[in-house]
């Protein structure tokens, strides 16, 4: 079937989809094989998300970064209703979450510990991109991104949930998973919301600076999310808290005591990491808890991870066991030990350790963090436009409802003046509450009153 771009274009897709989600179904487009189109199911077709896409088409992010960001290339119609995008065809290896995934039966349980970091130095170089172009992500979820085990080559996918915005609008990401998700959304919940009906604003770079420090905690840390925690046996009375509870009261049990509370048993302890890199993560989950603006941004932790690939020694036991060299043991021997304990002492098969004699191909990194200074300078101005967009239409409302006070309290029963202070009131309250819609609207309003008055 041919549907249309935006302009002239016209895209003849396959008769067999490639892929199906629950949004809608992926097809190859014949004759562009780097091309490929999302066709939404009925249901899922809004005109917020035909604008939002038609937003993301006209001022995609650097291009040297295009080829890691399954960015929206055009956005398609049929008959002229809007039904979907096409984007580039990435390359799909494995979901991030499968190498967070650890036991006998972890598919990549020898990966290299420089492979895991050099995969942590690619998010950062994708997120910092993004931001630079002034977007923020929203739902960074381990499933949204995909990972080439052995090249460390990562590809940001699902981006037409990004949170999208501009001067005059806000188009929201409305999904994402409760353990990547700050403190600050967690609150925004309460009361049976969820992202959809959140009060805005939801995300931010701030928000995706948690998540990013979430992944990198993980990579770094065996798979271990940073807020995971088990019970201490001896006090069983202690109710087992989810990551996600724990994200809210700001309790991270790596870096802080909590009563009846320790780390997962094969969770090392965050003092095998540098000092720069324990520094960072206290921003991100302690005192970013309160102050998310001190959550360290991408370059940051590139930087810090690039060290620590200059730093590291290879365990004598297991070749797939790298460390930080100023420690005196492996950890990650130590970890497996208290693991495959635990197993015994429940009567679990232990975790199986492979030697391998082999060391897999040096991962390859993305091109290094770099300051885009245009495209923060941009980025910046985006921002300060947005909250002008946001907060200028209410603040008008708010002067315009008290000029009207004004006009009703000095009236002195001249009733023109205390019917034209009950109007300005009226059109205050209205543009407070549809801001620009309401703006616009006012204006035309009170130009009309004026017109009839004069």
């Amino acid at each position: 079937m041919t549907y249309n771009g935006k302009g002239n274009a016209q895209y003849n897709l396959s008769s067999q989809y490639l892929k199906a989600g629950g949004e809608g179904e992926i097809y190859d487009i014949i004759g562009q094989s780097g091309l490929v189109a999302k066709i939404y199911k009925p249901g899922k077709v809004n005109y917020e998300k035909e604008r939002k896409l038609i937003k993301m088409v006209s001022s995609p992010p650097d291009k040297s970064v295009l080829t890691q960001i399954a960015w929206p290339y055009d956005v398609l119609y049929n008959a002229g209703n809007f039904v979907g995008f096409v984007m580039p065809k990435m390359k799909i290896n494995e979901d991030l979450n499968v190498i967070y995934e650890y036991g006998s039966t972890a598919k990549y349980r020898t990966m290299q510990w420089e492979n895991r970091i050099i995969i942590a130095q690619n998010l950062c170089v994708v997120l910092n991109y993004i931001h630079d172009s002034g977007y923020v992500c929203g739902d960074l979820n381990p499933k949204n991104i995909s990972v080439d085990p052995v090249t460390g080559f990562v590809v940001f996918l699902d981006t037409d949930s990004y949170h999208i915005v501009d001067l005059l609008n806000v188009y929201r990401c409305d999904v994402g998973m409760p353990e990547y998700l700050p403190v600050e959304i967690h609150k925004k919940m309460h009361g049976g919301k969820n992202l959809a009906t959140a009060p805005l604003p939801t995300f931010s770079m701030d928000t995706d600076n948690f998540a990013l420090a979430v992944h990198v905690f993980q990579l770094l840390m065996n798979g271990v999310h940073p807020f995971a925690c088990a019970v201490i046996p001896s006090q069983s009375s202690v109710p087992h808290p989810q990551p996600s509870d724990n994200i809210e009261k700001g309790e991270f049990p790596f870096m802080q005591n909590i009563p009846g509370i320790r780390i997962p048993v094969f969770a090392p302890k965050i003092s095998i990491l540098p000092k720069d890199l324990q520094d960072l993560f206290k921003r991100a989950f302690i005192d970013g808890h309160t102050s998310p603006d001190l959550r360290p941004k991408p370059d940051e932790w590139h930087s810090a991870l690039v060290g620590l690939t200059q730093e590291l020694k290879t365990c004598k036991k297991f070749a797939h066991h790298q460390y930080y060299k100023s420690l005196s043991s492996c950890p990650w021997c130590e970890a497996d030990k208290a693991f495959e304990k635990i197993m015994e002492n429940t009567s679990t098969p232990a975790r199986s350790q492979i030697n391998t004699s082999g060391v897999p191909p040096r991962p390859s990194v993305s091109a290094p963090v770099r300051t885009n200074w245009v495209g923060a300078f941009f980025g910046t101005l985006g921002k300060i436009l947005l909250l002008i967009g946001f907060y200028l239409p209410q603040i008008l409302g708010v002067l315009i409802s008290i000029l009207g006070l004004y006009f009703m309290v000095t009236a002195n029963w001249d009733f023109g003046d205390f019917f034209m202070g009950a109007v300005f009131i009226a059109i205050g309250i209205a543009i407070y509450i549809t801001k620009w819609k309401g703006l616009l609207i006012g204006g035309g309003l009170i130009g009309l009153f004026y017109m009839c008055t004069s």
